[in-house]
């Protein structure tokens, strides 16, 4: 028995940017599929909109089969996708970030459900899209993750549309990987397709295609069948583009794109307009304000959350100043400035004696800008993130993590420090002024590696909470 699994997620609410390209990839997949008369059982998933039922009609689609001989599981998926905490996820149509687990399938789920049925042959296909996911931050972790999971099945052929930072682009109308994919069954000479066919196919399509480059995982001897070419088959495929807007078609001497139509309508998906900026700082305030401290330190301390809407003069913003001026045509911000003075030795010319100057060097007072800070070119509902941890007890220092941010309608960075207060009397405490600023960028479209990393913010501040309080107390504390 052979059976396929197709789930393709374009509708993703107000959660993150929806997919319209997806819900074609799916049908067309699905088509392809049944018009192979290869595959005896087919589940197609394509517009539920709710995570756990989801999930409860693959579970029960794999739980009907047990028992049965499996000789191909096919699984495909089109959609967004994030690699996290060691696992890959498929985010579903109702994502939510607090509740993640919940509102995605992970892949060693869907790995576990497959072993279940002991298949000869695994084959995944994943168009997993960039656009509002990070689906790759580390592409060797991805790597030796990915390779790890083949060694759970017999055999098996993995096609990924990409796995590093760059995107799976897409337009309305398909996901390029998707249509590669179609495209190598379309243009095959043959009549009998391998699995290793379509891969050489698709690795050439993208070869001048620099921004999106395909990743394959195989354990198997290259001999395996995808499909049989038929007249059904052939008609499904004739009704697609042979190119993707990134071919590269050359007409005499010139070269020129298929399309820049759809090569601007596919990056400018990439730009948000001022209210999607607003929205997503809106999440992330929420997003922090349920922030807890662990559970060791969480009686010893209270957290404050501020938002401001003008930056805080409690630290020094020189760094981030510095930055601006040398981007300040990529962010929407400008460097502040401070005029100082300051002596300089210069030493007599002859023509400055002939003038009437000193013959020995003498000290002039000059005036310079100095930058001290930055300053938004566009009004937010808040500008910084203060989150302090007071102390409950006055044996131990209370501690300060300020974010901040500047943004363009395309791109964020995020920089933060965290530093203790140091009390002058009984009332009155300053910030310890010897910290760094951390710093981080990402697209704003990429919205699960911006919350992943506010969420390395809020433990980085409780690890160093503990540190202190483990070096101030390393004599008491038990061994």
């Amino acid at each position: 028995m052979n059976i396929a699994v197709l789930i393709g997620i374009s509708d993703y609410g107000s959660s993150i940017t929806s997919l319209p390209g997806s819900k074609n990839d799916v049908l067309k997949i699905d088509g392809l599929i049944r018009a192979t008369k290869k595959y005896d059982e087919i589940i197609t998933i394509s517009d539920e909109k709710s995570s756990a039922r989801i999930k409860d009609k693959l579970t029960t689609f794999v739980n009907s089969k047990k028992g049965s001989k499996v000789d191909e599981f096919l699984f495909y998926f089109t959609g967004h996708g994030d690699f996290s905490n060691d696992d890959f996820y498929y985010i579903l149509t109702d994502f939510s970030f607090d509740k993640k687990a919940q509102t995605s399938l992970q892949n060693s789920e869907l790995d576990n459900l497959i072993k279940s049925l002991d298949p000869s042959l695994v084959v995944k296909i994943v168009d997993a899209c960039h656009s509002g996911m990070s689906y790759i931050k580390d592409i060797e972790a991805v790597d030796t993750y990915i390779k790890s999971t083949i060694n759970q099945f017999n055999k098996c052929y993995f096609l990924y549309s990409s796995l590093n930072s760059q995107s799976s682009f897409q337009t309305s109308q398909f996901s390029f990987f998707t249509l590669g994919v179609l495209n190598a069954i379309k243009k095959f000479e043959g009549d009998e397709i391998r699995f290793k066919d379509v891969i050489d196919f698709v690795s050439d399509e993208f070869t001048n295609f620099p921004d999106q480059t395909p990743f394959f995982v195989t354990q198997a001897d290259f001999t395996e069948i995808f499909c049989k070419k038929n007249e059904a088959l052939s008609k499904i495929l004739n009704e697609l583009p042979s190119t993707f807007p990134s071919t590269v078609e050359e007409k005499g001497n010139e070269v020129s794109f298929s399309s820049f139509e759809d090569i601007v309508k596919s990056d400018a998906l990439n730009n948000l307009s001022q209210e999607d900026v607003v929205n997503l700082l809106n999440e992330i305030k929420n997003f922090v304000e349920n922030f807890n401290l662990d559970s060791e330190i969480k009686n010893l301390y209270q957290y404050k959350f501020d938002f401001p809407k003008y930056i805080s003069q409690h630290a020094n913003y020189s760094q981030v100043g510095e930055f601006i001026n040398k981007n300040q045509s990529k962010y929407f911000a400008k460097p502040t400035f401070r005029t100082e003075t300051y002596d300089e030795i210069e030493f007599p010319t002859k023509m400055n004696v002939l003038y009437g100057k000193p013959k020995e060097p003498y000290t002039v007072t000059k005036s310079r800008d100095v930058i001290i800070g930055y300053s938004l070119n566009i009004y937010f509902p808040y500008v910084q993130i203060i989150i302090q941890a007071n102390s409950l007890y006055q044996n131990i220092d209370s501690y300060n993590c300020t974010i901040a941010f500047v943004t363009s309608d395309r791109e964020i960075k995020l920089y933060y420090f965290i530093s203790n207060y140091q009390k002058e009397n009984w009332k009155d405490r300053k910030l310890n002024a010897r910290f760094e600023w951390n710093a981080n960028e990402f697209q704003l479209r990429d919205k699960a590696a911006i919350f992943e990393f506010i969420e390395s913010i809020n433990k980085n501040l409780n690890v160093r909470i503990v540190q202190d309080l483990n070096r101030q107390f390393k004599d008491q504390i038990k061994k």
